[in-house]
């Protein structure tokens, strides 16, 4: 299996899933890996399966029917706008329900990882050798079956930021690649250490590459911040004003009274997803 091939497939299964609600059922998964050719055991299913669960996506067995409200007659789960609020027990376990399907799936992914043959020192210099002339697929693969393992170990430390650990090793079997690509084998074997060479290399792509993905993740989250303190600064605006006036306000009113134009105050509530009560939008 190549192992690039491999995660593209399983992000493009988690894709489908996101776009139908974050559901998916076991057959739509096993067509789609029938499509791209991939003929996994069943230790390997479970690995994706494993990940697909960690990314919140329910799996759907063939008996089971989404929840779907009654055209007639829908029934409001949550009257009154109230928000439900999760309790400090439910969130821990939540937490924990995370956390264990995460060292499931790292369970399940390392198993996997020991039927890949691995090179040893010599058997590295003598890839690297030919590398040097001849970057050819087959040992450029090789060295990324060798590193794999090693890729779980080094981006361990970076659990706990904004990135799941299933991600992490993506993102660092990724830069592994990279690393095998773009690494001069000709130079290093100048060098005192050239595995050696070779190792912290691709050490240091794979880490790159995981630090990078949190970055992003984290920006990402910033983003998200900034805009929920915008609608929920124009949501005390709407308030206040509808409270004083008696009834609900327009736009043009909340964006004369926090000095901002329409077009921003429409930006704004277009993120909220028209939302804000207090505002009139017809």
């Amino acid at each position: 299996m190549e192992q690039q091939k491999f995660i593209e497939t399983v992000e493009k299964i988690k894709e489908s899933a996101q776009t139908n609600g974050g559901k998916i059922r076991q057959k739509e998964i096993d067509e789609k890996l029938r499509i791209e050719g991939m003929e996994l055991n069943e230790s390997q299913l479970k690995m994706v399966y494993a990940y697909l669960k960690t990314s919140k996506i329910q799996i759907l067995d063939e008996e089971d029917v989404p929840e779907e409200k009654d055209a007639e007659n829908p029934v409001e789960k949550n009257p009154g706008n109230v928000e439900e609020e999760s309790t400090k027990d439910e969130l821990e376990e939540n937490v924990q329900d995370m956390e264990n399907r995460e060292d499931e799936f790292v369970r399940l992914y390392q198993a996997d990882l020991k039927d890949l043959p691995v090179l040893s020192e010599e058997e590295l210099l003598e890839v690297m050798k030919r590398l040097a002339t001849d970057k050819n697929k087959a040992d450029m693969e090789a060295i990324i079956n060798t590193f794999l393992k090693d890729v779980v170990r080094w981006v361990k430390n970076y659990r706990e930021g904004a990135v799941l650990m299933t991600d992490l090793i993506q993102e660092g079997n990724m830069g592994l690649m990279e690393g095998v690509e773009s690494f001069d084998y000709g130079q290093a074997l100048n060098l005192e250490n050239p595995v050696k060479k070779l190792r912290d290399f691709l050490r240091k792509s794979v880490i790159k590459a995981v630090q990078d993905a949190i970055y992003t993740q984290e920006s990402e989250n910033n983003v998200g911040y900034k805009i929920s303190g915008r609608v929920n600064a124009v949501n005390d605006c709407a308030r206040e004003l509808a409270e004083d006036l008696g009834r609900k306000v327009t736009m043009e009113e909340v964006a004369e009274k926090m000095d901002m134009t329409f077009d921003e105050i429409k930006e704004i509530v277009d993120f909220s997803s028209n939302k804000i009560e207090y505002i009139q939008y017809s």
